[in-house]
C-alpha cells in the first residue's frame, strides 16, 4: 500500500502527523503474549517514535501518560512489565548526552525477535479459526 492509497483511506488531514506501520502479528499475538490493552497502547506509542531500526525511540513517560490518559507512574509500571516479559529493554542515558539528555531509550529489538518467533504459529492458529 503506497502513501496515496493510505491517504485515500484515512484522509489528508489525518495523515498530517504521519503514520506508523504496525505488524499485524503484534495485534494477533496480544493474548498469546499476555499483553493488556495498556501494554499494547504503550507499545504503539513507542512505535510512533521508532523511525530507524538502529536508533532507539525515547518518548517521555509523561507524554505517553498524557496521550493515553493515565498517570506517569502507570506508564512506568507498564514499561517495567513489558521489560519483564522480554519485549523491550529500557536504557538510561546520561544527562550530559547531547541527544537523549537523560531520557530513557527503549530497545524494541526484543519485541521484533519475539514476533519473528511467534508469527509462524499465528498463521497456523488462524487457519484453525476458519
Amino acid at each position: 500500500m503506497n502513501r496515496y492509497q493510505i491517504e485515500d483511506k484515512w484522509g489528508e488531514a489525518t495523515l498530517k502527523l504521519g503514520f506508523v506501520p504496525v505488524p499485524t502479528s503484534l495485534i494477533f499475538a496480544q493474548k498469546e503474549l499476555g499483553l493488556s490493552s495498556i501494554e499494547i497502547n504503550i507499545l504503539l506509542n513507542l512505535l510512533v517514535h521508532w523511525w530507524d531500526k538502529n536508533q532507539y525511540p525515547f518518548p517521555s513517560q509523561q507524554a505517553i501518560a498524557y496521550r493515553i490518559g493515565v498517570s506517569t507512574r502507570t506508564v512506568q509500571r507498564t514499561l517495567a512489565a513489558l521489560e519483564l516479559k522480554g519485549l523491550l529493554k529500557r536504557k538510561r542515558t546520561s544527562r550530559e548526552n547531547a541527544k537523549y539528555k537523560g531520557k530513557n531509550i527503549y530497545d524494541l529489538s526484543y519485541l521484533v525477535m519475539v514476533l519473528e518467533d511467534k508469527t509462524p504459529d499465528l498463521k497456523i492458529y488462524q487457519k484453525k479459526e476458519r
